[in-house]
Parts: C-alpha cells; sequence; structure tokens
C-alpha cells in the first residue's frame, strides 16, 4: 500500500509535543519523515518515505512487544487481515515516557466504510471474527503466561456493582422505575451466567478480542475487511467474545432475537442458556454510565443526553427482547 498521502506536520498542540516528537523521529529513520498527524492520544499518523504507518504509544516496552509478537503469531497462524508493526532493530523507540509502535497503515475504502447497519454486513464482522479466532486458538501456548484470563462473571459483576454505587444520581436521571429494571436484568444474567457458566467454560479456549465496536471493523481500499486493535486481548471461550458482538449489534437488529437468528454463528450460541442469560446483561448501559461519572467530568446536558438517548431510546424494544429471551429460559 504506497499510496501518495499529504500529511502536514500539525503546528496546533501548544506544548510543543508534536514538534518535538517529529524532531526525535527525524533522528530514527533513515527515510524522510515527512509529518505527522495526531488521531486520539497516543496515537499518530506517520508519512516516512513513500508510505503511511500509524505509531502508537504504549506504557511499557513489554506491553508494546506482546503487541508485536501477537500480531505476529496471529499472522503466521493464517490470519491476514489485520496489521504488522515495523520492527525497530535493537530498542524500541522511546520519547517522554511511551514506548512506540510502528504499524502498517490499512487505506479505507473511500465509499464504503463498515458499520453494523445492514444484515450483510453484520455476517461480514462475524465471518471476520469467527476467522480470527480459527487462527488465535492455535496462539493460545504461546501466550498462556502472557495474558490474562477472561472472568465474565467477575467483569460484569464489578460492572453492575460501579452502577449500583451511583443509585442517587443515576435515578435522577433514569426514574426509579427503569433504573431498577436495569438492576433486575444485571442480577437476572449473572445469576443464570453464574448457573451455566460451565456451558462456556468447557469449550476450547481462544484469545478474545474483547473490543468488538464497529470502528475496529475496517474496510480496506481493497474491499476485504480487517478485524484491528488488540489492546484488550485476553484468552477464554470464544462465546464470550460473540455475546459481545451480539450487543453490539442488537440495537441495529431492533432488538430482534430473529436478527441474530440471521447472523450466521450466533444461531448456534442461542440454544445455550448461559449465551441467552448473558443477553439480558445490559452492558452497553451500565458501561457508559459508570464510564461518565468515573470520568469527572461536569454533567453538562449534551453529555448526559448521549447517554440517555443510548438507556432510553430504544428502552421498549429492549424490554421486549427481555421477554422473548425469558420465554426461551423459563
Amino acid at each position: 500500500m504506497t499510496k501518495a498521502m499529504s500529511i502536514k506536520q500539525n503546528q496546533g498542540r501548544g506544548d510543543g509535543f508534536i514538534d518535538r516528537l517529529f524532531s526525535y523521529l527525524r533522528t530514527v529513520f533513515s527515510e524522510k519523515v515527512h509529518g505527522i498527524k495526531p488521531i486520539r492520544a497516543h496515537v499518530y499518523m506517520l508519512k516516512l518515505g513513500d508510505k503511511i504507518y500509524i505509531i502508537k504509544g504504549y506504557r511499557s516496552a513489554e506491553r508494546l512487544k506482546l503487541q508485536e509478537d501477537f500480531t505476529d503469531s496471529i499472522r503466521a497462524a493464517g490470519f491476514l487481515n489485520s496489521y504488522l508493526y515495523r520492527r525497530i532493530p535493537f530498542k524500541p523507540l522511546f520519547f517522554e515516557g511511551l514506548y512506540y509502535g510502528i504499524l502498517e497503515y490499512i487505506y479505507p475504502h473511500p465509499n464504503r466504510p463498515f458499520s453494523f447497519m445492514t444484515s450483510k454486513e453484520r455476517k461480514e464482522g462475524l465471518q471476520l471474527l469467527l476467522s480470527y479466532h480459527s487462527a488465535a486458538q492455535k496462539c493460545v501456548p504461546l501466550f498462556e503466561n502472557k495474558l490474562p484470563h477472561m472472568d465474565l462473571y467477575e467483569k460484569w459483576e464489578q460492572r453492575s456493582s460501579k452502577f449500583l454505587q451511583n443509585e442517587s444520581t443515576l435515578q435522577r436521571y433514569l426514574g426509579k422505575r427503569k433504573w431498577k429494571e436495569i438492576i433486575g436484568w444485571s442480577e437476572e444474567a449473572l445469576d443464570g451466567l453464574l448457573r451455566f457458566e460451565s456451558n462456556f467454560q468447557d469449550k476450547e479456549r481462544t484469545i478474545l478480542h474483547c473490543d468488538l465496536a464497529y470502528h475496529n471493523f475496517l474496510r480496506g481500499e481493497n474491499g476485504e475487511l480487517y478485524l484491528i486493535d488488540f489492546d484488550l486481548i485476553s484468552i477464554g471461550p470464544a462465546d464470550y467474545d460473540y455475546l459481545q458482538y451480539a450487543g453490539r449489534i442488537l440495537p441495529h437488529t431492533n432488538w430482534s432475537l430473529a436478527g441474530l437468528f440471521r447472523t450466521g454463528k450466533l444461531k448456534d450460541s442461542l440454544s445455550n442458556p448461559a449465551f441467552l442469560y448473558g443477553l439480558l446483561f445490559p452492558s452497553d448501559i451500565m458501561r457508559e454510565w459508570n464510564r461518565l461519572l468515573e470520568s469527572g467530568v461536569q454533567l453538562t446536558s449534551s453529555r448526559v443526553g448521549r447517554i440517555l438517548e443510548l438507556t432510553e431510546g430504544q428502552f421498549e424494544k429492549r424490554r421486549r427482547f427481555v421477554s422473548t429471551i425469558r420465554s426461551l429460559l423459563y
């Protein structure tokens, strides 16, 4: 991928960090460094010679090496639809407290960005995830002692506890009835997950992606779909990723169980009571409210309004979905 692309050196940051990073990179590479462009915190686009890269900062050299080793390993195991890191000889790039990795840049398709909006794309995303898990299973022995092992019950219990701690604030925005209903779904899901957890644990483990938001699926300019951003990887049964994927796409199916049945592999999972209980857990609502309240920012109408829309915009559809799941469980 060598298409020319202009990246101007960014002068907008008042503390001069971009200028310092630009100067540092010019001392590292033999190719000409044309410029860098901020994308988000600690992530930049870099034009180096006639190629584009992404540079990403990590808190430790070990974390960077883990990402480099993992992407190399899944490529060797047969998963080609992601990036590799450009290795830096001798020692990693270290600048102002962060270790920087150099990632291949995947040129996005100019007219077909990926989303969960259509059934075809939801199936395509799931098929890519299946292909990823197939390769990642082969890599488990290599990372057994290097990655955390996912405990979904513990993760969700902690998320629910944080939500409960903000009862007074949340009831002020959601009302007592909706707040109690959300808590009820959480408790029901956790109880069922605990009772049927062996349905997950008895399955072969893989390396989970754990961050299956739509923006981590990228349509390349060649039309192929790529999976990116492995910062949250852990070891566990693939169903944990499928549960998260189901939760991400459900709002785009109008909270339709039939919509999930039409999404390939997920049809098989719907015969598993542990999976059905997992679908009850209001993970998105709790995640977003917890994140907002933990951030310490002022609760402005715009900040609260976005999450209220997430919570209330499809609340009645979600309520009907919960009833449908219960009819299959009880």
